[in-house]
């Protein structure tokens, strides 16, 4: 199974790192139509970017510092994708204004940023994973 590293930033500048957990799988609809299945994506590294909300400063360039590592990622058989709890039009909005060119995925339900322990209230932490093939 999928193991991951986890790199959580917040405002009092806290890292937390987890080795060796088993990333929780999960199917969620992305800003450009698709379906993806975590599981499906076994073989390459998956980079999964937990971010508060579509259209808000940090997250906007946070977004545009991803999709300006996406040929780096991407030579490394990375797959890449910000996850909020806003929908799928939101995050084709949010797309379509900022350039952002990797899938952005709508956990409306908050059920995947629940499994990864990054929900908090009504919204997820600003919180990277980097999971392992």
């Amino acid at each position: 199974s999928h193991t991951a590293t986890s790199t959580a930033r917040h405002t009092t500048s806290v890292i937390v790192t987890v080795i060796g957990t088993a990333a929780p799988d999960f199917t969620l609809q992305g800003s450009d139509d698709k379906s993806y299945t975590l599981s499906q994506l076994r073989g390459q590294w998956v980079v999964l970017a937990f971010y508060p909300a579509d259209m808000t400063a940090g997250c906007t360039l946070e977004a545009r510092s991803l999709t300006r590592s996406l040929p780096e990622l991407k030579k490394r058989n990375a797959q890449v994708f910000g996850i909020s709890v806003q929908d799928v039009n939101s995050k084709k909005k949010f797309c379509e204004q900022e350039g952002i060119k990797h899938p952005l995925l709508a956990d409306v339900n908050k059920s995947v940023a629940r499994s990864y322990g990054v929900l908090n209230g009504d919204v997820a932490n600003r919180v990277t994973y980097l999971v392992a093939p």
